[in-house]
């Protein structure tokens, strides 16, 4: 989707929805007004807000809460959380620091060293972020720890949907911490919603401010704490979901039978006839086993650092020699291939090439071979001649640069599919499942669909607890940091030298834990660029 139309969208929906807003407030629209009143729907620029104070009411008066094991069990749930906040906190400082002492001196020993690096690693760099689907795995000179999400380049515009979900799925767990934390220590709930600014949605939870600076320094932290529990918690049930799928899945799906395709961009030679259809099964990639994603990545990879030969009968080998003189003249058309084969038999033949070692020379001579391609691709491989028996001989696909001859097994096929192009190619244009459907019943996409949806609950989540630990301003982490600071230089005034201290502490924390956190933010849009202009 081009930048243009994707602005022009985005200030089309908000313009729409201001103006709707407007216009019905304006006119009175009773039932507009009255559910605005009912849900505190309220629409600004580029911002829209839906607030409630139900919540504290439906919490606080159920019976539910007010049970002894449950209260105890809220009491200890929080305790743990409280724990496991105050080490998040400290983990990210640490981890925060070192991951800048390191992109720094990458910064400063890296810009000599780019373009010399091998471009083939840089191809199976791609071709891993293309199976994954995962920007994350792109690897470059520089390392960040931070991957920034950009609709259309590592993130697919069909996934926004799913991605706006889970954001709003994380943002709401961990305000229901918050507020479900300050109902247990008593502390009343002015309001509870959600809002969406711009693209990002979240939630909120606004506490009475006079009731919680009555409660004690360890039930604040327990308040404070609870959104960042919660989401740590919330990303361990995606990541059990996640191993669950596979045996969930094994009652309607095969899994590590090979993989099924399910995707074939029409850019891809792959979609023409005789190519992989949506639905094909591909148990196998040259002479590599294809079981499951992981299998299929790792063969593609290893088509593509290796191009091997295959053993051939000499007799087969000579009747289809062509000169050199015009396999030569030939190759000059393509950058990729030498053209050594009539236009009668392009399409099913290829040209070959293979060494012929002269014993009345010293030097090897290579001589090419126009050959049918389904046919040399059925013999064995070899690397050598000399790993052949004597009456046969290893001919290569004369093939330049990163494009190969692959053959893909297809099950229940009578032949397989042929492609010659580049490695890379397939692993960003044909998109495949680890899960085979055992009858037509099953959905093909379901289990991909619940993979990728808790693979973006557990990473988004997990982000949202490890951002908000860090000591940054208008993060929990600012407000744990103050609860911590007072507790340990205790209630003196700001003018006491232990005030002074207590000030000056917390000052410093709060600044190192900003400007890693923004310093953060800002090199990994730099890393990323860096990666991008590296692939």
């Amino acid at each position: 989707m081009l930048i243009t139309t994707t602005l022009a969208l985005f200030l089309g929906f908000w313009s729409l929805l201001f103006l709707v807003d407007y216009y019905c407030r304006l006119y009175k629209l009773q039932s507009y007004v009255e559910f605005s009143k009912r849900t505190g729907f309220v629409v600004s620029l580029f911002q829209l807000k839906l607030c409630t104070v139900r919540v504290d009411s439906f919490l606080g008066e159920s019976t539910v809460f007010r049970r002894p094991t449950i209260r105890h069990f809220l009491d200890l749930w929080f305790f743990v959380g409280v724990g496991a906040a105050i080490l998040s906190s400290g983990f990210m400082l640490l981890f925060l620091s070192d991951s800048l002492l390191s992109q720094l001196w990458s910064l400063a020993t890296t810009s000599s060293k780019m373009g010399q690096e091998n471009s083939q690693a840089a191809t199976d760099v791609v071709m891993s972020a293309a199976v994954s689907g995962d920007g994350a795995g792109q690897r470059s000179p520089l390392s960040s720890s931070m991957v920034p999400i950009i609709p259309g380049i590592n993130v697919p515009w069909t996934q926004l949907p799913l991605l706006f979900m889970v954001l709003m799925i994380a943002g709401l767990f961990h305000e229901l911490g918050h507020a479900l934390a300050a109902i247990n220590e008593n502390v009343n709930i002015n309001g509870f919603g959600v809002f969406v600014v711009a693209v990002y949605p979240g939630a909120f939870t606004e506490l009475e401010n006079m009731a919680l600076e009555e409660v004690s320094s360890f039930r604040k932290l327990k308040i404070f704490c609870a959104g960042v529990w919660h989401n740590l918690f919330l990303a361990l049930l995606a990541l059990i979901s996640m191993q669950l799928i596979p045996a969930v899945s094994s009652l309607c799906y095969l899994v590590n039978k090979g993989v099924m395709v399910t995707d074939v961009q029409p850019e891809s030679g792959l979609s023409s006839d005789g190519g992989l259809a949506v639905g094909n099964i591909v148990y196998a990639i040259n002479n590599c086993k294809v079981y499951n994603e992981e299998s299929w990545l790792r063969c593609l990879v290893n088509t593509g650092r290796v191009s091997y030969g295959y053993c051939l009968p000499k007799s087969v080998v000579v009747r289809g020699q062509a000169g050199r003189h015009s396999a030569v003249l030939s190759s000059l058309s393509s950058s990729s291939e030498i053209q050594c084969c009539e236009s009668n038999t392009s399409r099913t033949h290829l040209c070959f090439f293979y060494r012929y070692y002269s014993e009345s020379a010293k030097h090897v001579a290579v001589e090419y071979t126009c050959l049918s391609a389904s046919y040399v691709t059925g013999r064995y491989i070899c690397s050598h001649t000399h790993n052949c028996n004597s009456k046969t001989v290893c001919v290569h696909p004369a093939l330049f640069n990163d494009t190969r001859l692959i053959r893909f097994y297809v099950a229940n096929a009578s032949t397989p599919v042929l492609f010659v192009g580049s490695v890379k190619m397939v692993a960003v244009h044909v998109t495949i499942s680890n899960y085979v459907p055992k009858n037509t019943i099953a959905p093909v996409h379901l289990p991909a669909y619940f993979e990728l949806l808790f693979r973006y609950v557990f990473t988004l989540s997990f982000a949202f607890a490890m951002l908000n630990a860090i000591p940054c301003y208008s993060l929990d982490g600012q407000f744990i940091a103050r609860v911590l600071v007072d507790a340990v230089f205790g209630e003196t005034t700001s003018s006491s030298y232990f005030g002074q201290w207590r000030s000056f502490v917390y000052k410093f924390v709060m600044f190192y834990g900003s400007f890693l956190l923004v310093s953060a933010l800002v090199l990994s849009f730099v890393c990323y660029a860096f990666s991008l202009l590296y692939l």
